[in-house]
């Protein structure tokens, strides 16, 4: 094999190296990422709905927070259908 041949040859291998480590990286960077938010959104709910069954059913603090989250849900919704126009 001549030194041109043999370089192109190790160029081609390193190529396909940093390809797979490439894949490698980006799939643990996807796995680490998704995690994160599972756990994440997992820890909110269950957080909330935690606190949610405290609640004496048929009072004020229900309703309270009842209204409050229908206020807040109505706010978001309102907030996205600003941030993108044509969709109501």
């Amino acid at each position: 094999m001549t030194s041109g041949r043999l370089a192109l040859s190790a160029a081609t291998t390193a190529s396909m190296a940093a390809r797979k480590l490439s894949a490698v990286a980006t799939a643990a960077i996807s796995k680490t990422l998704y995690g994160t938010c599972y756990y994440a959104a997992y820890g909110v709910t269950f957080g909330a709905l935690a606190v949610a069954s405290l609640i004496p059913k048929g009072g004020v603090l229900e309703k309270g927070f009842h209204d409050g989250a229908e206020a807040a849900r109505e706010a978001f919704h309102q907030r996205e259908a600003r941030a993108t126009p044509g969709v109501e």
